[in-house]
């Protein structure tokens, strides 16, 4: 192998390596365990550790990463080219925004964003979080009022 292709060798690796950081970071905020971000990404708990440890995964599993937690469709190859960090999408800093600016409570709100945040569907995300009953209540009531008052493709 040449020095050039040491080099890139030696940036994929590190990419994969902050590549994992990255996403154990992500999981972590919001509070789910390995096994609980598998499932809901719909991927082996043991391909979710290796994509956290840096190890190569196939495309397709990347993409389920990055679905689970809200990140850009590419947003993963995207940063193991360039180095660019991947971030929630627009419309989830958008949703994050609506219910910031929500006339709620603080901890109705930490539900309501780490549903988001999770990625997939937030109110199957409210139903599995460990909220009481009565919090998930008040945060499904309040998606559903936000689906029924927010312009069409925006819950």
């Amino acid at each position: 192998m040449g020095r050039n292709e040491e080099s890139v060798a030696d940036d994929e690796a590190t990419r994969r390596s902050r590549l994992g950081q990255l996403v154990r970071l992500a999981r972590r905020q919001t509070g789910e365990t390995i096994d609980e971000a598998a499932a809901r990404a719909g991927m082996s708990p043991v391909t979710w550790r290796n994509v956290e440890a840096g190890v190569r995964v196939k495309s397709f599993s990347l993409g389920k990463v990055e679905r689970a937690l809200g990140w850009y469709p590419g947003a993963v190859e995207h940063f193991l080219a360039t180095g660019e960090e991947p971030s929630p999408s627009r419309r989830t800093d958008e949703l994050i925004d609506w219910v910031l600016g929500l006339d709620r409570p603080d901890s109705l709100k930490v539900i309501i964003i780490r549903a988001l945040r999770q990625g997939g569907d937030p109110i199957d995300a409210v139903l599995h979080s460990s909220a009481s009953s009565e919090e998930k209540l008040a945060a499904i009531e309040t998606l559903r009022q936000g689906q029924a008052t927010r312009p069409s493709g925006q819950p």
